[in-house]
């Protein structure tokens, strides 16, 4: 009996997604596994190296937490490391350079600005950062060029990462160290919201609704403890694109039923909305409320946009303006620290980076009803959005910027490539048919028409 996963391998390939015959399939399907896995070490080093976490706040003496060096060693590690399945899975797949024509680009603009800023304010640290993104961009859009790694790669590399990811907020649950009254274990609350966020869009690409719901439940309790706010309204976004999507696919005749839940959901409004407010988002507590200007944020914000009037062009300095903001540890918004560092050239080219990977990302969800690829979809939006509280934009020492730059390159190298090579008659590799293939004939033609009127 045939396993759902290696059916959609069979499907994938005769779709032209994947290249090879069935012995290399089961080989590429490893080398993603294989990604997925060397994420979660890069997950696993923050929690196993780090000592105990220190809260920062407005009051506090410190404003910055040293990164170990062993965790830098490994995330710089893993960085590199990704290209040993990438570079196998090029060596036994089909490639095709050419869907990195945009792609390319949209990097370059990123790269670009980041050396200019760099050049007006050097900085070893930065420099070395600047170059591991490249190494990420070029790495990553190599996988993208192959059939498979703009496939089904990343859904045998989400199904690792759920399942890692879920052990990692597991085995925090249980160690339960708490800082503030918030879950910490050792990295921070908003960094296991992070891991909760991943976990539960990566649980989607698990072939069955019971593996994934030990994983939402890890997830959401997770969040319940820490008190992560931008991740749990990350969560119900992506849920919701993901929702979306899948009554978009779904046939006319089911429709209803599956609008059915979103319209109870409408009706317990009035209950759940200042249940979630007051005992979730702490909208009313004085540290964390609605009159704390952000937990401090607000203040941070300022300095980073003064940052930028005093540096409106070049920036302070590619991943630099953290040592400038003295009320936080960073700026707090994605959007802001970009135009703090690269200024604002540099942030239209992330925008750019980012809004072009999201449109892909969406179009080719629309046009494929696979649900992992609503679930990247819904990542991206979210991701967005989690800009405009944390300073997650290419801080790939961070998971979340670490697992977007994977996804914007296969997002940005879509199906409107397969589209234009069909359209100009160009297949590198067409893959054979099995089996015994119908006559094509009058006859043929007749019955099909025959069974159309039935």
């Amino acid at each position: 009996m045939t396993s759902p996963i290696n059916r959609a391998l069979g499907t994938a390939h005769a779709a032209g997604q994947i290249s090879d015959e069935s012995p290399n399939a089961g080989r590429l399907r490893m080398m993603g596994i294989t990604l997925g896995l060397l994420f979660v070490l890069f997950v696993a080093a923050d929690y196993l190296f780090r000592p105990t976490f220190v809260s920062i706040n407005v009051d506090s003496d410190e404003t910055s937490r040293a990164t170990p060096m062993m965790v830098s060693a490994i995330h710089l590690f893993v960085q590199f490391a990704v290209a040993l399945p990438i570079l196998r899975i090029v060596m036994i797949d089909r490639i095709d350079l050419r869907r990195l024509y945009p792609y390319t680009l949209a990097c370059g603009a990123v790269l670009f600005f980041g050396i200019i800023s760099l050049i007006a304010h050097p900085e070893t640290k930065a420099s070395v950062n600047l170059i591991t993104l490249a190494w990420s961009f070029a790495i990553f859009g190599l996988l993208a060029a192959s059939d498979y790694g703009r496939g089904l790669c990343i859904r045998d590399a989400f199904a690792a990462i759920s399942i890692g990811s879920g052990i990692l907020l597991v085995v925090v649950a249980v160690e339960a160290e708490y800082s503030w009254g918030r879950l910490a274990g050792r990295v921070g609350p908003n960094y296991w919201g992070m891991i909760s966020f991943i976990a539960f869009v990566t649980s989607f690409a698990l072939p069955r609704w019971w593996q994934r719901l030990p994983l939402w439940v890890a997830a959401i309790y997770v969040l319940d403890q820490t008190s992560a706010r931008g991740s749990l309204l990350a969560l119900i976004i992506s849920g919701g694109v993901v929702y979306a999507l899948s009554v978009w696919h779904a046939p006319r005749r089911r429709r209803g039923w599956i609008i059915l839940p979103l319209i109870a959901l409408a009706i317990l409004l009035p209950i759940i909305v200042p249940i979630v407010a007051v005992d979730v988002l702490m909208l009313d507590d004085a540290r964390r409320g609605v009159g704390s200007g952000g937990t401090g944020r607000s203040i941070a914000w300022g300095q980073a946009f003064a940052l930028f009037k005093a540096h409106p062009w070049l920036g302070v300095g590619f991943r630099q303006h953290r040592q400038y903001i003295t009320i936080a540890s960073s700026a707090h918004n994605a959007y802001l620290a970009a135009l703090a560092e690269i200024g604002l050239p540099g942030l239209i080219a992330y925008l750019c980076f980012l809004f072009g990977a999201t449109v892909g990302a969406v179009r080719r969800a629309l046009r494929q009803s696979e649900i992992y690829l609503a679930a990247v979809a819904g990542f991206f939006v979210s991701y967005i959005l989690f800009g405009l509280i944390e300073s997650i934009w290419l801080t790939l020492g961070s998971p979340l910027p670490f697992l977007m730059v994977l996804l914007a390159a296969q997002a940005w190298t879509g199906s409107r490539s397969d589209e234009d090579r069909s359209k100009r008659g160009v297949h590198l590799h067409p893959p054979t048919p099995r089996g015994p293939q119908p006559r094509v004939g009058p006859e043929s033609h007749r019955r099909i028409k025959i069974g159309r009127a039935a």
